[in-house]
């Protein structure tokens, strides 16, 4: 653990400042922009014009144009509730759009990592491991045999002559494996 909280500093630290707040600002911010633009192009301009020409026809004039409420209350309203609506799609779309890029950029760099470590300590540990250190070569006869010594089961069995029964010598380095 000691060794995995400096390479988090070290190195998922940066590609986290760097690559997802670029993106943030790369994609998201034009995504805002766009989708702030076009309602204000959409919805606000053609507003401004319609009643820039109503300003400009009362101002020529000096005539009193009176609207109704009824007729204003559902415009206003529809303005209200077109301005609201769009400015909350607009920050969900980019609350989920960040939620979703961070955390799809996490686990991406996560699952990266842990393949790295494992790959890193499988290689580690293959080139420590050394399986003639498991079994250490022997200088003598195993504790089974000790007590009778191979001389008295050759005796026992009649071939004295230093040979098993398959005729080869018995040698310690027969029986070392490394």
């Amino acid at each position: 653990m000691a060794t995995i909280q400096p390479f988090n500093h070290s190195t998922i630290q940066p590609f986290n400042h760097s690559t997802i707040q670029s993106f943030n600002h790369s994609i998201i911010q034009s995504f805002n922009h766009s989708i702030i633009q076009s309602f204000n192009h959409s919805i606000i301009q053609p507003f401004k014009q319609r009643y820039l020409i109503f300003i400009t026809i009362y101002l020529f004039t000096k005539t009193y144009l009176k609207i109704p409420y009824f007729l204003l209350f559902p415009l206003l309203l529809t303005l209200l509730l077109t301005l609201l609506l769009t400015l909350l799609l607009t920050l969900l779309l980019t609350l989920l759009l960040t939620l979703l890029l961070t955390l799809l950029l996490t686990l991406l760099l996560t699952l990266l990592l842990t393949l790295l470590l494992t790959l890193l300590l499988t290689l580690l540990l293959t080139l420590s491991y050394n399986p003639c250190h498991t079994f250490q070569p022997f200088d003598s006869i195993s504790p089974i045999f000790q007590s009778v010594g191979l001389t008295e089961l050759n005796s026992i069995q009649g071939e004295d002559d230093g040979k098993s029964r398959s005729g080869v010598k018995k040698t310690l380095s027969n029986f070392s494996g490394c």
